[in-house]
């Protein structure tokens, strides 16, 4: 396999690759720029890695799906939020469309992503596949598509709306994924 492209799958106990340790350590070792793109992101250790390194002044954006945003991801929204992190909420275009992408880019220099949504169950339950990925023709696009999607959301209301605005949400997630 080139130098510039891994790939890695998981589950972790089938595949004995722990997809989240590394970028958990692409966290930890980050010291310019964080940008992240996510679906469904309730990793205990991944957040607890992102809020450290906004502790160190890294900037880190972000643009996560809008219909995913309740219970833990919510959480962690307004904990990355509070530490510093700019987040976008995003929604997909027509009735359904979502934000599913699952990207991380470090310092622009350092793509990791695939079907491998930043959870528990991608590291342990669920057949996922992930790339890290150094070409710069690669990373330029990932680069641009994120500035894309970024551009495309909008920061979370807050105040007494939010945990109404979030209830909605989530009441909405939940119908949609009845009608699949």
């Amino acid at each position: 396999m080139s130098n510039d492209v891994q790939l890695f799958f998981s589950p972790n106990q089938v595949f004995k690759e722990d997809i989240a340790q590394k970028i958990i350590n692409a966290l930890n070792a980050e010291t310019s720029e964080i940008l992240h793109l996510s679906y469904s992101f309730t990793h205990t250790g991944i957040e607890a890695a992102i809020e450290a390194a906004i502790g160190r002044g890294v900037p880190y954006t972000a643009a996560w799906d809008k219909g995913s945003t309740h219970g833990g991801q919510a959480k962690f929204h307004d904990s990355i939020v509070k530490k510093g992190g700019k987040i976008h909420l995003v929604k997909g275009f027509g009735s359904y469309g979502i934000m599913h992408a699952k990207v991380f880019i470090f310092g622009r220099k350092l793509f990791m992503g695939g079907s491998f949504n930043f959870t528990f169950n991608a590291q342990n339950n669920n057949y996922e596949e992930f790339l890290i990925v150094t070409a710069p023709d690669i990373l330029a696009i990932a680069v641009t598509a994120f500035q894309t999607i970024y551009s495309n959301g909008a920061t979370e209301v807050s105040g007494i709306k939010r945990p109404i605005v979030r209830a909605v949400r989530a009441m909405r997630h939940a119908l949609a994924l009845q009608g699949e």
